[in-house]
């Protein structure tokens, strides 16, 4: 796939957004993060939130995401689930 197109046009298509980490803590503890170029700020919080679902077991869980850009480091979203 990334073998068909050039290197201007993976640039283009992938490099849309500045590199930002986004961190998933279930219960205060990390659980799950990753670094990206190609996903909106509202992508990530969106696939956080389904992560952040699929571990709840039995009890309810409480779950904050943030991202990390430059060095600064900024609370997104919390809740419960």
């Amino acid at each position: 796939m990334l073998n068909d197109i050039s290197y201007e046009e993976y640039l283009i298509k992938y490099n849309k957004f500045p590199k930002t980490k986004y961190l998933l803590l279930t219960n205060n503890t990390a659980s799950y993060s990753f670094v990206t170029t190609s996903k909106s700020e509202e992508e990530a919080i969106i696939e956080l939130k389904k992560i952040a679902g699929s571990r709840k077991y039995m009890n309810d869980m409480y779950y904050k995401i943030y991202s990390e850009r430059d060095g600064e480091k900024k609370l997104l979203a919390k809740g419960k689930v």
